[in-house]
């Protein structure tokens, strides 16, 4: 019955009930495949209870969460020669990057403190929070393109551009006049 009701694509299904062994190899083809991509699933979120961050977990809105976890994997390439960047100060920056997020999507802090903005308790110099904030202008694209749009976010990418963007006048070591 090639193509009929009871056949499935590939002629894995042997009658309309799915009782045959193509069914029997079909469903335990599909448990593998569905655990399997489960396990992926869970090995790259963190999850936690409503109100209670995990560890790992970012920002529980999924677009300031992609955009976080991608500045932390680009963190080291963009500062490499510089040499500025160990891991107390890629810990501050990744902290900084977190903070003006959360200040952009109106996520509240969690509860405790997130440690101080730089490895010595000060604010962060003009120079290293444009650094910050130009990465997170790159990461925030590159979300965008590789994931889409984020329709369950909070904010709309062109809104963290501007929010970043203006961020980014504000604290430029040399900014760029126009006329």
């Amino acid at each position: 019955m090639r193509g009929g009701v009871g056949e499935m694509p590939g002629g894995t299904g042997d009658d309309a009930r799915g009782t045959g062994a193509g069914a029997t190899a079909l469903g335990r083809s599909f448990a593998a495949a569905l655990t399997e991509g489960l396990s992926r699933s869970v090995a790259s979120r963190a999850y936690a209870l409503p109100g209670r961050p995990a560890a790992g977990a970012v920002l529980p809105d999924p677009y300031a969460d992609a955009v976080l976890r991608r500045f932390a994997e680009a963190l080291p390439g963009a500062s490499a020669g510089e040499g500025r960047y160990g891991s107390g100060a890629r810990e501050a920056s990744v902290r900084r990057a977190r903070e003006l997020l959360r200040d952009v999507f109106g996520l509240a802090a969690p509860a405790g403190p997130d440690g101080p903005p730089s490895a010595d308790g000060a604010p962060p110099a003009r120079r290293e929070e444009a650094a910050v904030v130009t990465l997170l202008l790159e990461c925030a694209v590159r979300a965008v393109l590789e994931e889409g749009p984020f329709e369950a976010s909070a904010r709309r990418p062109p809104e963290l551009v501007r929010a970043l963007g203006r961020r980014l006048r504000e604290v430029a070591p040399d900014p760029v006049r126009s006329g």
